[in-house]
């Protein structure tokens, strides 16, 4: 600890006054006992353990980051829940256009691979907007609220377009498995 200013005078002005005095001292934890024999011998000191405020805040840290995933969560869980619902709401113009690819030769394999590559470039294109959002708010929260330097994650801009098409490619082709495997005659037909 350090005061934040000094005032300069002779001795004889502050004889009468009263004083305080500030000192910082490192006590290792199996010491801490030699706190309270201390604070008995001089009842008129006040102790500031620094290592007990920093595990406060670094609990309340933790506490706030447990909340921050587990909104992530609800919003992956959330945004897997819309890709569901847009490839449910798509559906029958999907199955008319697969039987129509089926009718004309196509196999379930090319199907099944353009899906593949559509999800895949969905989730890229997603994982790269997620980065774009994460490095801007983190910048933002570093330099105008933490007041430090603000750092770019190059871990991040590989690893985001990688989970995002994971993820979307894994829910997308669960989501359209049925629409694959739907005999084209029965499309056609109208009765699928």
């Amino acid at each position: 600890m350090q005061p934040n200013f000094f005032i300069i005078l002779s001795p004889a002005a502050l004889e009468d006054l009263p004083a305080t005095y500030m000192t910082s001292f490192f006590l290792p934890r199996e010491e801490k006992r030699f706190l309270n024999r201390l604070l008995s011998e001089f009842p008129a000191i006040t102790v500031i353990e620094i290592d007990a405020i920093v595990e406060q805040i670094q609990s309340i840290v933790d506490r706030v980051t447990q909340a921050v995933e587990l909104v992530l969560a609800l919003v992956v869980a959330s945004g897997c829940l819309v890709l569901i619902a847009s490839i449910q709401a798509s559906r029958d113009a999907r199955m008319r256009e697969h039987a129509l690819v089926r009718t004309l030769g196509g196999a379930r394999s090319l199907i099944r691979g353009s899906l593949a590559a559509e999800f895949a470039v969905l989730g890229a294109f997603s994982g790269l907007v997620a980065v774009v959002g994460a490095e801007v708010t983190v910048a933002l929260l570093q330099s105008q609220i933490f007041e430090l330097p603000a750092n770019a994650h190059p871990w991040l801009w590989l690893l985001g377009p990688i989970v995002g098409a994971g993820l979307i490619l894994a829910v997308g082709l669960a989501g359209t498995r049925r629409l694959v495997s739907s005999p084209p005659i029965l499309v056609l037909r109208g009765t699928q």
